[in-house]
């Protein structure tokens, strides 16, 4: 299970603005990076991860959209689903 919703980085950390804290109703703290970030890519670093679920639902989409037009002599299309189902896998915590 993860923090559902669109993430964003926000000063040091990564919030879900559409899961509000139940305490306070401001969004939830999903990575704080204050302190673990401090190289020359740590903007770069917050934006990738503040992007990680909607990457997840877009490799969801390209699995489902692969499938559909799989062609029994397709050998590439076979690879992208097989490398698909583990990367979601992986993501979703089922390996």
């Amino acid at each position: 299970m993860r923090t559902p919703g669109r993430w964003e980085a926000r000063r040091t950390c990564i919030v879900a603005p559409e899961c509000p804290d139940e305490y306070t109703g401001e969004p939830t703290v999903v990575v704080d990076c204050s302190g673990a970030m401090n190289g020359q890519d740590t903007d770069a670093d917050k934006r990738l991860m503040a992007l990680a679920p909607e990457l997840l639902e877009f490799a969801s989409e390209a699995r489902e959209f692969l499938r559909a037009v799989d062609e029994p002599r397709s050998v590439i299309l076979p690879a992208l689903l097989r490398r698909a189902d583990e990367l979601l896998a992986r993501a979703e915590g089922r390996t």
